[in-house]
This record gives C-alpha cells, structure tokens and sequence, in this order.
C-alpha cells in the first residue's frame, strides 16, 4: 500500500529499494518460518541488499542491512524472528531511562 500512497514521489531506484524492503519485512515477521523456504528467503534479502547498494548505498553503512543477510540463518536455527528477537523487551529502556 505503501507504494500505491509514495510511488509518484518515488523515483525507479527508490521504489525498487523500498519494494525489496517490504519482501524482506514479511520474511522477518513472520509467524511461521519452513526451513525448507530457507534457500529463497536468503535470496530476497541478498535482492534488497543488492539494490539499496545500487540505489541507495548510505543503507549499507548501518550494521542492521548487513545483519538482514544473517537474518534467515538465525530463523533456521531458533525459528520466526519473534521467538528470539529482543525488540519487544528493548522497548521498555525507555521506561528505565526516563
């Protein structure tokens, strides 16, 4: 929908970066991850890399694009993102720091 609401303010490479992005956020959250999808997940998340490198290179300077390509393996191993990621927990040092 995103892209229905932005894509006129968007240029090609842009639209390409945020397509690819989109991919990639279904994958990590998913609820249910099959190993055996492992092959074609991996080869979306090395497609959004590809394309922020071509279009959008300052992507590539932050630890967490480099990190998506890890992302499958860790899903391999431990399951969906949402049975190992911190995300949730790390909300709340906000709370702590206030």
């Amino acid at each position: 929908m995103c892209l229905f609401i932005l894509g006129p303010y968007l240029n090609e490479g842009d639209s390409e970066v945020l397509l690819a992005f989109t991919k990639v956020f279904q994958i990590a959250y998913c609820d249910i991850f099959k190993a055996s999808s492992a092959d074609s997940c991996r080869n979306v998340c090395q497609a959004f890399v590809d394309s922020a490198k071509r279009h959008m290179p300052t992507l590539l300077d932050k630890q967490k694009t480099h990190l998506l390509l890890h992302l499958v393996d860790c899903m391999v191993q431990f399951g969906p993102s949402s049975a190992f990621s911190a995300e949730r927990f790390e909300s709340f040092n906000a709370n702590v720091r206030t």
